[in-house]
């Protein structure tokens, strides 16, 4: 396998299939575990290879630039289609499957937004794809539907030249803080932040990963599947359902696999935690776990510390913990800690907090412990106040702003958007940056995040980040659905703060909605000084989210306002 350096001068991660599948045809690059982990097929290097020219071969002449939109389940034939886009020249778009409302809104979305040339599926999607699209008015657009396990093997030679600076594709983010919108990744983004993925988990050929990630998101396709083939190791790689359907399966697999590198967001450690059991945990090792990453969404303390003591008896280390930080904007990765080190905590007055300082204190209980998300390798990251766009200091909070190869090109079609926030430039004149939106602060080098600038909540001159209110309501009782609530504000004779939670279905009759709604307003006031204008407590999935599970409060806000909200059931 080509070292790092050569790596880093191949055209595309098309080039880097292409060679393992010339020189290393019967390594297997993918393992796609089914319902049972013994249940498993194999993709080869060599077979990959055949079969990303087999389908670039659909694609006609000439259409380098096209959007083809990927509608598939996890599995190969996604897999297989992604690197065929980047090998014929065509710009992938990956899509979720349409399974429930929210995803036939978000593809309508992304269908009219970036007009595809191509929807590449599965036989087995494509009848209720061409009844959706009849539905929708779509049948008479000019885009081709090319069922991808049908496509015959032929050995389609290259006629496409593959340039660094060619989109490679488009990621939709996930629309929590608004309409979804396409991020412009090219070629050279994508091999920039493997390379820097690859330096930072201390990747080699001898790695592994196990990955449950959904492959249509950054994280699941960038981390999960593009890092394995670039690093030159075998992926094995699980359905996200099975996962959600059966947690532990996620570490039978890495036990099973040896896997060296596995992750995901918070909650993913928060449910295996939740479901342990002796009895699915027999015989599971986990000493091979060098590096659990844990990103995408605000990373809990108390969650890293519940899952340790969980797994330390099979073998889990502590220090294999890694909290990193990234976003789609910038391919994925951004900043992350150092293998076999301890990650960084910090507690802080959350009164100090609320007026933009990180002040560190010892624990009472108006305080908020932070988890660093490790260092910057490959960019620069600066903290700036959003307003004056003043570089700020250590330990002073700002929005978190990022420049280098890593940072996309912008929104497709969207070039008043991408200016405002791929082409900020400091109150100095230094630049351009990409704005994150993401509100954090600096440590002695590590970067500490702390909420959404969108999000925050203003009243009274103090910032209140909306996680924070939620999760220490959520640690109050089992009752409170974790994950499941939103802070949000409104104006109402000046901004004023509205709580909304989800309780378990299994534990709505404990306490009466009147007692809930009432513990919540007093510990709002007594942990965080604030008394909440009013606070609903709904049922079980009432609360939007995305279709990677985050708190659309955007919407929220839009639905609280429409009076969409109403009490659970007494």
């Amino acid at each position: 396998m080509p070292n790092t350096e050569e790596r880093c001068f191949a055209k595309s991660i098309v080039e880097v299939c292409q060679w393992r599948g010339i020189h290393q045809s019967d390594s297997i690059a993918y393992r796609f575990l089914n319902n049972g982990l013994d249940d498993c097929e194999t993709l080869t290097c060599g077979q990959l290879l055949a079969r990303l020219r087999s389908i670039a071969g659909h694609f006609d002449v000439g259409d380098g630039g096209e959007r083809a939109i990927l509608l598939f389940p996890s599995g190969f034939d996604y897999i297989s289609s992604f690197y065929a886009c980047i090998f014929a020249g065509i710009v992938a778009v990956p899509a979720y499957p349409m399974v429930s409302h929210s995803e036939h809104v978000r593809l309508r979305v992304i269908i009219r937004d970036c007009n595809p040339r191509y929807i590449l599926t599965t036989s087995a999607l494509k009848d209720s794809l061409l009844q959706w699209l009849e539905k929708e008015g779509l049948t008479h657009t000019t885009f081709r539907i090319i069922v991808v396990d049908e496509v015959a093997n032929s050995d389609v030679e290259p006629r496409h030249v593959i340039s660094p600076g060619e989109i490679a594709f488009l990621q939709y983010t996930s629309g929590s803080t608004g309409n979804p919108k396409g991020v412009i990744v090219t070629n050279q983004n994508l091999l920039h932040n493997s390379t820097v993925i690859y330096r930072k988990f201390e990747h080699d050929a001898h790695s592994s990963v196990v990955s449950w990630l959904p492959p249509f998101h950054d994280m699941g396709l960038v981390g999960g599947i593009i890092q394995p083939m670039f690093a030159g190791f075998t992926a094995n790689i699980m359905s996200p359902m099975t996962f959600l359907r059966r947690p532990l399966r996620w570490l039978q697999a890495i036990s099973l696999y040896g896997a060296t590198s596995s992750g995901g967001p918070n909650f993913s450690y928060k449910l295996c935690a939740k479901h342990s059991n002796s009895k699915q945990m027999e015989g599971i090792d986990l000493s091979s776990w060098r590096v659990a990453f844990n990103g995408a969404e605000p990373i809990h303390a108390q969650t890293l510390k519940s899952f340790s003591e969980q797994f330390a008896p099979y073998g889990f280390s502590h220090e294999a913990f890694y909290p990193c930080y990234g976003l789609a904007e910038s391919t994925l990765f951004v900043t992350g800690g150092s293998p076999r080190e301890v990650h960084q905590q910090i507690t802080i007055d959350s009164e100090q907090l609320s007026l933009g300082r990180a002040v560190p204190v010892v624990e009472r209980p108006d305080v908020k412990t932070v988890v660093g998300s490790g260092q910057v390798l490959g960019n620069e990251v600066l903290i700036v106040d959003p307003q004056s766009r003043r570089v700020l200091n250590d330990r002073d909070v700002g929005e978190i702003w990022v420049s280098g190869a890593s940072v996309a090109q912008g929104y497709w079609q969207r070039p008043e958007e991408s200016e405002v926030v791929f082409q900020a430039m400091t109150e100095d004149g230094r630049g351009p940056f990409m704005r994150t939106g993401d509100y954090g602060f600096f440590d002695a080098q590590e970067l500490f995040i702390t909420g959404r600038l969108k999000e925050v909540i203003i009243i009274n001159g103090k910032n209140y980040f909306p996680s924070d209110i939620e999760g220490s309501v959520q640690a109050l009782s089992s009752v409170f659905k974790a994950d499941a609530g939103a802070a949000i504000s409104i104006e109402a004779q000046g901004e004023q703060l509205i709580v909304i939670q989800e309780i378990e279905r299994s534990q709505r009759h404990v306490y009466s909605v009147e007692t809930l709604e009432s513990m919540i307003k007093e510990h709002c006031f007594t942990v965080h000084g604030i008394r909440p204008h009013e606070v609903i407590c709904v049922d079980q999935s009432h609360i939007p989210k995305t279709t990677s599970g985050k708190i659309k409060r955007l919407q929220v806000r839009q639905d609280y306002i429409q009076g969409k909200f109403r009490g659970a059931q007494a």
